[in-house]
């Protein structure tokens, strides 16, 4: 009973400085009623915890198979009550043994006007009657004393009988706790109260439970969000929403943002690094470094550093080798040196050359065999095995190209597309052949550049017939200052000739037959042949 009295309450029912006092306190006391401390525990369950709190043995549950037969009663009913109430004398209220069908007669309390006693109603007694039960009971009292030795079975059945009243106790707890017992009234208020949803968000879960937990139906979970860490960044049901008070919020709180470890890529290739650390939901970056021992393409480092832990979606950068720093070497100064020489100066700096003998310019004439160009610059900076290439002079003297230009009209009269074709010196100049229609375009003109004695020749071409005439050959020549250019032949007709004209041919008259009729041939004479006798 005092068990079910601190479940119920909260409070212990009596409470002093020492364990002699606290045992005077139940001797000589009586607890306060439980429905004082909490209003909202039953009167059935509070009639049960007191009865099976009454000093007087005889009055409290004599076994555990009553007790356990009230708390099912109730479970049953949560509204019951059970009337264990019997006025004494002095008007107090005491509790006796509630009427059940296994007593027998003789120990039922008689009821007023002979009558039995119901459960649900109180009875009033005598102030003779009282004093009759409290002499029975002074009686029993001596009878036990006078007893004889409890046997050891009493032990084990006192001990099975513990272990009942604290299970009875649980289940008593457990429908407290989960606010399915009822109000005096019959009505359960938890489930019929209607509360306002205040806002739980940033509040954490401790604070939620001290100014909340008593006034709602809480469930708590718990996940990683970018939310603080330990503060509530979800509520099911928004704030301001009416429910009833047993209605369940969920309530999530934050563990704070996912952290993901980050990997020891070194020396590791960088596809598998960038594959690898995208899978886990971060952002990559990759910044390339020059690194003398780790290969090229492979991973440095990366930041934040391998084996650090990092919120998921963050950047990692991964810093990616760029193989060795290129060594720089000098390009050596080979104008006017021989062959051999340039080779070895070249070899010397770690430079590939690239020989071709070439006729010297007029404006920079050198010995035959010594070197007159190259590439790139003497002195420059470069890396080393770059490619330089130079001229060596084969004897000769480069003549100087000029430029000029062949123009020709056409006939006015021509007509019609022709394919044009460009020689020079009978190869055919295969990226300047052309479509023109010469009805349109009156004028050929070529762009020609060139040195020493050239031959120019201009071809056309009927694209229908795929026949072909020289329109005009000319000989240039370059030396000459101006550009001296003589013709060889020009055919200005030749438009002509590849389209000849179209005689048309008169169509044959055609006449109709005449028709001749004949006349129709006159049936030949009938011959009738006549013989004597006839």
């Amino acid at each position: 009973g005092v068990m079910m009295y601190e479940m119920l309450t909260g409070k212990k029912p009596f409470d002093g400085d020492n364990p002699v006092s606290i045992a005077l306190l139940h001797m000589q006391s009586n607890a306060k009623k439980m429905s004082e401390i909490n209003s909202s525990v039953p009167e059935g369950l509070e009639e049960i915890t007191e009865k099976a709190m009454q000093k007087e043995p005889s009055k409290r549950y004599q076994t555990a198979g009553e007790m356990i037969r009230d708390i099912e009663e109730f479970k049953q009913n949560p509204s019951i009550v059970f009337e264990y109430k019997y006025f004494s004398a002095d008007g107090s209220t005491k509790y006796f043994d509630k009427v059940t069908p296994e007593q027998s007669p003789s120990k039922a309390a008689p009821a007023q006007n002979g009558g039995e006693i119901k459960k649900g109603y109180a009875l009033k007694e005598t102030n003779e009657q009282a004093d009759g039960a409290e002499e029975e009971d002074e009686e029993e009292e001596e009878d036990d004393e006078v007893a004889p030795r409890r046997s050891p079975l009493l032990s084990i059945l006192f001990a099975v009988t513990a272990v009942f009243v604290i299970v009875a106790a649980i289940v008593v707890y457990k429908l407290v706790t989960e606010r399915v017992v009822p109000s005096p009234s019959g009505t359960n208020n938890s489930q019929t109260e209607e509360v306002v949803v205040p806002t739980f968000m940033g509040m954490t879960e401790d604070e939620v439970k001290t100014q909340y937990g008593d006034k709602f139906n809480i469930r708590f979970t718990h996940e990683n969000n970018t939310a603080e860490k330990d503060k509530v960044f979800y509520q099911s049901i928004g704030a301001g929403t009416t429910i009833k008070a047993t209605q369940q919020i969920s309530i999530t709180i934050s563990l704070g943002p996912k952290m993901e470890e980050i990997d020891e890529y070194a020396s590791r290739p960088k596809n598998e690094a960038v594959t690898q650390l995208r899978n886990q939901g971060f952002i990559t970056e990759i910044v390339l470094v020059d690194n003398d021992t780790i290969p090229k393409d492979c991973v440095v480092k990366t930041e934040p550093a391998a084996r650090e832990r990092v919120e998921v979606g963050s950047k990692v950068v991964i810093f990616v080798s760029n193989g060795p720093l290129p060594t720089l070497t000098y390009v050596p100064d080979f104008y006017k040196l021989s062959e051999y020489t340039a080779r070895e100066n070249a070899k010397r700096n770690d430079i590939v050359l690239l020989v071709e003998y070439k006729p010297c310019p007029s404006d920079n004439v050198v010995e035959k065999g010594k070197v007159f160009y190259q590439s790139i610059d003497a002195n420059e900076k470069v890396e080393k095995d770059t490619v330089v290439t130079v001229y060596v002079s084969n004897g000769e003297l480069a003549t100087t190209e000029r430029d000029d230009k062949i123009q020709q009209e056409i006939n006015p009269s021509a007509k019609g597309e022709f394919i044009f074709k460009y020689y020079i010196d009978g190869t055919l100049q295969e990226d300047l052949t052309q479509t023109k229609d010469v009805g349109l375009s009156k004028l050929i003109s070529w762009s020609i550049r060139g040195s020493g004695v050239k031959r120019y020749a201009i071809i056309v071409e009927n694209p229908k017939t795929g026949e072909r005439r020289t329109f005009i050959e000319l000989e240039v020549n370059f030396d000459e200052d101006p550009v001296e250019k003589k013709q060889i032949s020009f055919n200005e007709n030749v438009f002509t000739e590849l389209v000849p004209e179209v005689t048309t041919t008169p169509a044959p008259v055609v006449t109709e037959p005449e028709v001749t009729t004949t006349p129709p041939e006159e049936p030949a004479p009938v011959v009738t042949t006549t013989t004597a006798g006839d």
